[in-house]
């Protein structure tokens, strides 16, 4: 990449802390909720993906007998997660040179601008190899990516301006930056997807080996999948 900037070895570690700070602030009922929500989506989503919330009162609601139980289930998803989160977290950061928070400014960016392409999410034509044309994307503003990732305004600007320098982004006029197609199809972002690729078939195998007991069977989606299957 053009201008590369190499920052300190130790500044990645010192980051460390922070990192799984914020794995685990997103907090176990919430990581169970996901994970719950990602395995029912991959039970009766014909298509990849969905912006559809699952409908909570689905689930049956804890009772003292099952409370334990429960809490063993949400630990166990909150396990997956991190383990995803940390995992991609280091595969974020060899790709900025150790700067997490310069590589989530990065993934704002690539699926702020062509978010409005991506609802529902499902595979689309337009987006050959998984990429979509330059001509598809908006652009993305610094003040954007501040309140998107609830960061200061100067601090988004200046990961945005390192990504500029590093040739991983673009200005669009005054309108704000994108990514362009040739980054994300370069060694570098391939080299990230591929990761994740790995990193992701191991969160969904975690979770079809524990999606029985974060599913129960009484629900409706367990009925509809058997049914698909004899058919």
């Amino acid at each position: 990449m053009a201008g590369s900037v190499r920052s300190k070895p130790a500044e990645f570690a010192s980051k460390i802390p922070k990192i799984v700070t914020l794995g685990l602030v997103l907090g176990t009922l919430r990581c169970h909720t996901h994970c719950r929500t990602l395995f029912a989506e991959l039970c009766s989503a014909p298509e990849i993906g969905g912006d559809t919330d699952l409908d909570q009162s689905s689930f049956p609601v804890s009772t003292a007998a099952s409370d334990l139980h429960e809490i063993a289930l949400q630990r166990y998803a909150m396990r997956l997660g991190t383990d995803y989160f940390i995992q991609m977290a280091a595969s974020l950061g060899d790709l900025f040179d150790g700067n997490l928070l310069t590589g989530l400014v990065f993934l704002t960016i690539a699926q702020g601008s062509v978010q409005h392409l991506n609802r529902p999410a499902q595979f689309n034509a337009m987006a050959v190899d998984g990429v979509f044309p330059d001509d598809l994307r908006r652009p993305v503003s610094v003040l954007g990516v501040s309140q998107f990732l609830g960061l200061p305004y100067e601090t988004a600007r200046r990961h945005t301006g390192r990504l500029e320098k590093m040739g991983f982004c673009q200005k669009v006029g005054g309108k704000g930056v994108v990514i362009p197609a040739e980054i994300l199809r370069g060694p570098e972002v391939q080299a990230l997807v591929r990761a994740n690729y790995g990193h992701m078939r191991i969160l969904l195998q975690g979770l079809r080996r524990g999606g029985e007991a974060m599913l129960p069977p009484q629900d409706p989606r367990w009925a509809q999948q058997e049914d698909e299957g004899k058919a």
